[in-house]
């Protein structure tokens, strides 16, 4: 509910929730993979990722499995 919530928002403001249609696009899912592990947070190349449980409920999330976010990227990329 909370992440359909946020998603109409950010529509009605005019954001764009949809990867295919950010500028650039279409992104090849495994330069992104490379891209998060060379990011500040990532700690000796494992991704660490800041995501949400709810509005207003972050967690940070390390060694995130890298298999999952690729395949999740390759199906939100298509």
């Amino acid at each position: 509910e909370d992440a359909a919530r946020v998603r109409r928002h950010l529509d009605n403001a005019g954001f764009t929730t949809d990867l295919r249609e950010l500028p650039g696009a279409p992104f090849d899912p495994e330069k992104l993979i490379a891209l998060m592990a060379a990011d500040k947070k990532a700690e000796a190349g494992a991704l660490t990722l800041i995501l949400a449980r709810g509005v207003g409920r972050a967690f940070i999330q390390r060694s995130a499995d890298a298999e999952a976010v690729r395949a999740l990227l390759a199906e939100e990329t298509k």
